[in-house]
């Protein structure tokens, strides 16, 4: 979806974690709009990234962060991180010669 999240809380701790099409339906439920609506031509809220944010978190944290509105209270950032990893190709699956 978005990529790699990073989100930073105000004591400095980070989490990073990959955006999911989980999150996507789970956006569009709570907002009741469309992904593709959201991040247009015209901007994005920042309420619509951070909620990506808040979905990572909780696959990546064990512990529960609460509702979002409590979990913003101690965020500092949301940001989209640019993704170097490249995948390696299986043995098997590349042209053959």
């Amino acid at each position: 979806m978005l990529g790699t999240l990073r989100v930073t809380y105000t004591d400095g701790n980070t989490v990073e974690g990959e955006s999911r099409p989980v999150d996507a339906i789970r956006f569009e439920r709570q907002f009741n709009k469309p992904v593709s609506e959201a991040f247009g031509d015209n901007g994005m809220r920042l309420e619509y990234l951070w909620y990506f944010g808040f979905e990572v978190v909780k696959r990546e944290q064990p512990n529960d962060p609460g509702t979002f509105d409590q979990w913003i209270e101690q965020v500092q950032s949301v940001e989209v991180v640019e993704s170097s990893k490249s995948r390696p190709t299986r043995p098997g699956r590349g042209r053959s010669a």
